[in-house]
């Protein structure tokens, strides 16, 4: 007896926590240091960053597909029609240098960009596709790598705990110079948290979609606790409360943004997942556990309230909502009369170069269009928006229709919430035009694509072991 406590003991040693940590998450170090690496580079928006980051996520694919060898899956029909599609929608701007010039309609677009000291077309056409290759590689990487459980919950879990170190990190930052971000001044709002993003909204977003995948970690850890004995459940509430106090964080985190589609987005998602995060099992009265739930429910959404309210409070929702309509309302009318789009990365000289007078003082500062889908016709065309969202749409499919083992129900649930938020705030801000925030929800898109092949042989069981609950979680 007093053997196998020593052996406890050691296992459960500071030691063997980082040894553990270390050897089931050291194949996603490069692939971390690529998203982390992009936040902190002020989210990589400049032109050369923005390049550096694209040909870094393909080069963690590369290096993911191959430390994978030998174990890729079949490949789902879905998945060959959506690789075809995105590569039928890059075949459009190609095209289009190849032809030497841009449309008819883009043509004086074309020389008002060369009078102000570049071409639209040719340069920041190839730095949107090395984007959009850099990204699918990463999807495609993911969707392969992550096909084993285990490794794929290892990665989420060392997600969370980067995520943890450099929130700290950032909020440290923030209290110190409010209007700085690593030595840089924000682009607007300087007493709003950003992160080491300089959008709030971008940051928003960051920060909520570390939460979702939260709360899935907490759902999972709770859904465990009904396979243990009551005694070994002790011993797993604290667990459970610093998973909590991680998820305030993050929440916390969010809120000092005071981005107001990510909040409300947040607590949308939040209450979602909360209905039925407490096994209806620990309790023998069926009603006694819905209520409990609903509860549960309601707790996240006062917390989000809380921290988030002052948010709803600032006195520009209005003016901002009216400029966001203008502006909207002015991109689908300029994607109606040049449908083939003006060029990959010209949306601000067409934008400008187009805008009506009277609209001009209320949004001629927007440098994105604060909807992916307008942007992408507007840049591209509709038939290029169009293969891009079908091609989406065609990776998510087996994972949709795939049925998840319990042992990972929670956290697929959260991947797919965690998407609809990116998406949804994708639909009202620029979220998807910052490289670092693209590149994890890249990453998230490709764990969600790779669990249409998790099965129950490969879940993991439900058992203690080095590190406690925590890495048991991620890989045993």
């Amino acid at each position: 007896m007093a053997t196998r406590t020593n052996a406890l003991r050691s296992a459960a040693s500071p030691a063997a926590f980082v040894e553990v940590w270390w050897r089931r998450g050291r194949t996603w170090a490069p692939l971390l240091i690529v998203v982390f690496g992009a936040l902190a580079a002020l989210g990589a928006n400049a032109s050369f960053p923005a390049a550096l980051t694209a040909l870094a996520n393909l080069l963690v694919g590369g290096f993911l597909l191959w430390t994978v060898r030998g174990e890729a899956p079949a490949i789902p029909m879905p998945w060959k029609i959506s690789a075809g599609l995105f590569l039928l929608a890059l075949l459009i701007p190609f095209v289009r240098l190849g032809l030497g010039a841009p449309p008819a309609a883009a043509q004086p677009l074309a020389a008002l960009a060369l009078a102000h000291g570049g071409s639209v077309i040719p340069d920041q056409t190839l730095v949107e596709i090395a984007k959009l290759l850099g990204l699918a590689g990463l999807v495609v990487a993911l969707a392969v790598a992550a096909t084993n459980i285990q490794r794929a919950l290892t990665l989420i879990q060392v997600l969370q705990a980067c995520a943890v170190v450099y929130t700290l990190i950032a909020l440290t930052l923030y209290q110190a110079a409010p209007p700085l971000v690593l030595g840089s001044e924000k682009t607007g709002h300087w007493d709003r948290f950003t992160g080491t993003l300089q959008n709030a909204n971008a940051a928003g977003a960051v920060f909520g979609l570390f939460a979702i995948l939260g709360a899935g970690l907490l759902r999972r850890q709770l859904s465990q606790l009904v396979d243990l004995h009551p005694m070994m459940r002790r011993s797993r509430y604290g667990e459970l409360v610093i998973q909590g106090l991680v998820i305030v964080l993050f929440i916390g985190a969010c809120a000092l943004t005071r981005s107001r589609i990510s909040l409300g987005a947040l607590a949308i998602a939040l209450a979602f997942l909360s209905l039925g995060a407490i096994p209806r099992r620990f309790f023998r009265n069926v009603q006694v556990g819905r209520r409990i739930n609903f509860a549960a429910m309601a707790v996240a959404v006062t917390l989000v309230a809380l921290l988030g309210g002052s948010a709803f409070l600032r006195g520009d929702f209005g003016q901002n909502l009216q400029g966001r309509v203008d502006g909207l309302g002015h991109i689908l009318r300029l994607t109606l009369e040049a449908p083939w789009g003006f060029g990959l990365g010209s949306f601000r000289v067409a934008f400008e170069h187009e805008l009506p007078a009277a609209s001009a003082p209320e949004i001629w500062n927007y440098g994105a269009a604060h909807n992916s889908i307008l942007q992408a016709a507007l840049e591209g065309g509709w038939l290029f928006a169009a293969l891009l969202l079908a091609s989406v749409l065609f990776l998510v499919l087996p994972a949709i229709t795939a049925a998840a083992p319990r042992g990972a129900r929670s956290v697929k649930l959260s991947l797919a919430v965690s998407l609809l938020l990116l998406g949804a705030i994708s639909l009202t801000d620029i979220v998807l035009n910052v490289p670092a925030a693209a590149t994890l929800g890249a990453c998230l898109l490709g764990l969600f694509a790779a669990s249409a092949t998790w099965n129950e042989a490969s879940a993991p069981a439900n058992k203690i072991g080095p590190g406690g609950a925590l890495l048991q979680g991620a890989g045993g």
